[in-house]
């Protein structure tokens, strides 16, 4: 077990030092985001029109937003990772890191604010645990996270926002790998995870409440980061393949599954609000920067004459974290 703890917060990073002061339950807390921070490379890296919304990503271990060509860090700490907008725009759900554990916070998206919702880092140290992923319900009133709270793998958990305690919602077996990426449909009747129960992480769905799993993906070397379409008709998703990984592009059901890109260096696809685009992260061998292309239609092939804008890069040298992910609002 000490061993998979390590690993866990290896792979955010080990940012204990920095982590703001727990509080005592979910009251307001003041975010330092007026502070100095560094830079993170510049943006608008294309001179075209830019897209519309507010793109949240995570550089040097703070979140930052995307927004009219330019990028401003939203969090000072360096403790902080996957950000998730609320449906409003309002909020930013995000994990900050402790020793040995992490835990989700929220905070106001414009303003100085932010609330705990788990208490992991405050547990003695042998009884720490982890929280990682919150992603919103599409009603608004809830997040799901990620836990291994009673488990030994990761399982998906839900958590009202009026600090009452989490209750796990999904388990896969012990010792099958656990679950990631968890996503809700708009319709809230399907749950999208990664599991890691092949040989190979898959993407597959949960028939929410109660079941079936479906499996949606068969790919060779993987698949991950699945992500719903605004209109729940498609899933955007990375695979890897020939030892490097590029974002695709399903229908809900799992068929006509299309490439979007074809460098090898893409994960972490993110829909616009109004489901028209895709921004993501690529890497040209100096790090990721934040991309944004429009979606293929399901069942297209590469090169079969449909025209499509060129992909466009939003950041230069912005080093993203590309664990963390995406996170678009309007």
């Amino acid at each position: 077990m000490q061993r998979r703890r390590v690993w866990l917060g290896q792979s955010l990073g080990s940012v204990g030092s920095v982590l703001l002061a727990a509080c005592a339950g979910p009251s307001p807390q003041t975010t330092g985001a007026d502070q100095h921070s560094e830079p993170v490379g510049s943006a608008g890296g294309d001179s075209r029109d830019q897209p519309a919304g507010r793109i949240a990503f995570v550089s040097k271990g703070n979140i930052h937003i995307w927004a009219d060509g330019a990028a401003t860090p939203l969090t000072t700490d360096g403790a902080s990772r996957q950000p998730a907008w609320s449906p409003d725009g309002l909020f930013v759900a995000h994990v900050k890191v402790q020793d040995s554990s992490s835990d989700i916070w929220v905070m106001e998206a414009g303003g100085p604010k932010l609330w705990r919702l788990t208490y992991y880092g405050q547990q003695p140290l042998e009884y720490r645990r982890w929280a990682f992923r919150p992603r919103y319900w599409p009603s608004g009133d809830r997040l799901l996270f990620l836990s291994d709270d009673g488990t030994y793998d990761l399982r998906v958990w839900q958590l009202d926002l009026d600090g009452r305690p989490g209750r796990p919602l999904l388990r896969a077996p012990d010792g099958q790998g656990g679950l990631d990426h968890p996503s809700v449909s708009p319709d809230e009747r399907r749950l999208l995870v990664t599991s890691y129960r092949e040989a190979q992480p898959q993407v597959w769905a949960w028939g929410l409440p109660d079941g079936p799993w479906q499996q949606l993906t068969q790919a060779a070397e993987g698949a991950y980061d699945p992500a719903w379409s605004p209109d729940g008709t498609r899933i955007a998703y990375t695979q890897r393949q020939a030892g490097g990984h590029d974002i695709w592009i399903m229908a809900a059901d799992g068929s006509g599954a299309v490439p979007v890109t074809t460098t090898g260096h893409a994960r972490s696809p993110c829909w616009s609000p109004a489901g028209d685009a895709l921004a993501y992260l690529s890497d040209d061998g100096a790090g990721f920067d934040v991309w944004v292309t429009p979606p293929p239609v399901p069942g297209a092939t590469m090169g079969d004459g449909t025209a499509r804008d060129e992909p466009r890069q939003l950041t230069r040298g912005a080093a993203v974290d590309a664990v963390s992910g995406l996170s678009w609002a309007g």
